[in-house]
């Protein structure tokens, strides 16, 4: 049977490593965020919004199935679903050798006809642009 001693000096180093880390972290919090980390929440937010709205391509915001909805927007009903987003839609490709239906990303998104687009449409393409400008103004 072993018996450990604690080494003082392992103590001495313990303690005081963890009051260096206690004097930097009151520094920080009263020089550099002095009401605390709570103003940074809506900053950090608006660059995300912004961050996300730069970098999608635009037409994968979400999944569309159901066989009317796809045959208004494609004028077929060979898809089993679309990937849709507010200005452009992309429609899988078959792959036979898998036997399954994938979307191929370096292929470009296709625009909705006409006739899908109404004044609610509109109006979300609107409020789109008004939020990604509010987003960048909030970031900066």
């Amino acid at each position: 049977m072993y018996i450990f001693q604690r080494n003082n000096t392992d103590d001495a180093i313990g303690r005081s490593v963890e009051g260096k880390r206690k004097r930097l972290i009151s520094h920080l919090d009263c020089q550099i965020l002095p009401h605390g980390f709570y103003p940074l929440i809506p900053t950090i937010l608006s660059s995300m919004a912004l961050w996300t709205s730069t970098v999608q391509d635009g037409c994968d915001f979400g999944r569309l199935e159901g066989e009317k909805s796809i045959t208004k927007i494609t004028g077929s009903d060979v898809f089993p679903f679309l990937e849709v987003g507010l200005y452009n839609y992309r429609a899988p490709i078959f792959y036979a050798t898998e036997n399954e239906w994938r979307l191929a990303f370096t292929y470009e998104c296709l625009e909705y006809p006409m006739e899908v687009m109404d004044s609610w449409w509109t109006a979300g393409k609107v409020l789109t642009g008004i939020s990604a400008v509010l987003a960048g103004t909030g970031c900066f």
